[in-house]
């Protein structure tokens, strides 16, 4: 009887861990959505605006030349911390380089 009780009781706590859960990760989807929304809004607005061309211009090509700055970290190494923070700096900077410049025509 008593194991009975005990297989219980953590069932209950499982179900709620896994309801809270749910809930949790369906938090996350809505502000996902909301953030794709806004953005989404956003780039509308500005994408063919005269006034963002240098700016779009820019990032296309640090888009393309941020990658060749990995090279010589590869080649030495990503052992030390500072090396690290380096290249996830860079790759953050080439992937924000890459949104901005998306929609630029050479």
């Amino acid at each position: 009887m008593s194991e009975r009780v005990l297989a219980d009781g953590e069932e209950g706590e499982q179900g709620s861990t896994e309801r809270s859960l749910s809930r949790a990760y369906a938090k996350l989807v809505g502000m996902a959505d909301r953030r794709e929304e806004i953005l989404g809004r956003f780039l509308e607005r500005y994408r063919h605006s005269s006034r963002l061309s240098p700016v779009r211009t820019l990032a296309f090509w640090s888009a393309i030349v941020l990658p060749c700055i990995y090279l010589p970290l590869f080649a030495t190494g990503l052992s030390s911390g500072a090396k690290r923070h380096a290249f996830v700096i860079l790759l953050a900077l080439n992937y924000l380089a890459f949104l901005a410049g998306y929609d630029h025509r050479p």
